[in-house]
């Protein structure tokens, strides 16, 4: 008897997805200075200072970056006050406190996000897409 065979899980889902390698900042850790790499950056303390990666930045609900930020991909759960840059695709959460200027190829916010500053998308094919999850009636 022969196995159903399936394909192998995808290598990342969503772009949240975590990205290895990466640096962590841990809770309860403050950073004064510049951080600058090829990985993917979770931070979870704080951090004073311009922040650029090639990869992923998360900055987590007890995270904050007071700074300039640049990366690939960016999601913003926590406090964050300063410009950033994203090559792809920028979302802010329900609980994060954000005062930027941000300039990418696509942008989410979710209900509940306290935001200040402005949003340039750039790109020929720059959009923003979602779906409808309330019912109308």
């Amino acid at each position: 008897m022969s196995s159903p065979t399936s394909s192998p899980p995808p290598t990342s889902r969503r772009f949240t997805d975590p990205h290895e390698p990466r640096t962590t900042i841990p809770k309860g850790v403050s950073v004064r200075g510049e951080i600058a790499g090829t990985e993917s950056v979770e931070l979870r303390g704080a951090l004073q200072g311009p922040l650029t990666t090639e990869g992923f930045c998360h900055v987590h609900e007890t995270g904050s970056l007071t700074g300039p930020l640049t990366a690939a991909d960016v999601l913003v759960e926590g406090v964050m006050e300063g410009d950033i840059t994203a090559t792809g695709k920028v979302e802010l959460g329900a609980r994060a406190r954000v005062k930027a200027e941000i300039r990418a190829r696509a942008i989410a916010i979710a209900d509940g996000c306290a935001f200040e500053g402005q949003i340039h998308m750039d790109g020929a094919d720059a959009e923003v897409r979602f779906q409808e999850r309330r019912k109308r009636g």
